[in-house]
C-alpha cells in the first residue's frame, strides 16, 4: 500500500493477489487494485472514498459465493467515520 499525506486529504493505492491454494478445498485466485482517499473534515469526522477492480484468475470464481458472469468486478465504497 502506498499512501502520501497532503495535509487533510490521504489519498492511497493498494495492490493484492489472494489465492487459496493449499488452503482449502476450493481453488481461488484473484488479484485486486484499490485506489481511494481519506479526506479529515474535523478532528472527529473522516471521509473515505475507495473504488476496487478485482479481477479473477485463471477460471476460478474468486472469493465469490457464485461464479460471476465476468472475470472481474468492480467495487465503489463510500463511509464517513464519526467518533464521539
Amino acid at each position: 500500500m502506498v499512501q502520501y499525506s497532503l495535509d487533510r486529504l490521504h489519498p492511497h493505492v493498494t495492490y493484492a493477489i489472494a489465492d487459496s491454494i493449499g488452503v482449502s478445498s476450493i481453488n481461488a485466485e484473484q488479484n485486486s487494485v484499490t485506489i481511494g482517499a481519506k479526506y479529515e473534515l474535523s478532528f472527529n469526522t473522516v471521509l473515505k472514498i475507495d473504488y476496487i477492480r478485482i479481477k479473477l484468475l485463471n477460471g476460478t470464481q474468486g472469493f465469490f459465493l457464485t461464479l460471476p458472469d465476468e472475470d472481474s468486478a468492480n467495487i465503489v465504497s463510500v463511509a464517513l467515520d464519526l467518533v464521539f
